[in-house]
């Protein structure tokens, strides 16, 4: 079954409230873990996201602090990048499509 298609039009406010569910063998928490992401336009530009925990560590938000309007349209990709001490470890890639702001 494909997944659903995410399209996030730039300019706009780009943030999320993202659930942390750790599998077999990961952390019960993000407790102590440095969590860290970027967007990856189109034109493979990235941009530095902002991630607050929240009480609990199982949550936090990631936002973009800035101004999204010059993204550049097409597929764009998002991870997070966890460490622990020494070790790291990568979410897997999650995938929308920026659209192009129509009115300015």
């Amino acid at each position: 079954m494909a997944s659903p298609t995410v399209t996030w039009k730039r300019g706009s406010t780009f943030a999320a409230l993202v659930t942390y569910a750790p599998g077999a063998g990961d952390p019960a928490t993000l407790e102590s873990v440095l969590v860290e992401s970027s967007v990856m336009d189109h034109a493979r530009q990235r941009y530095p996201l902002t991630v607050e925990m929240l009480p609990g560590y199982l949550t936090f938000n990631v936002y973009f602090d800035g101004d999204s309007s010059d993204w550049t349209p097409g597929t764009a990709a998002l991870d997070y990048r966890c460490s622990l001490g020494n070790v790291v470890f990568y979410s897997t890639t999650a995938r929308f499509t920026i659209e192009a702001q129509i009115t300015l």
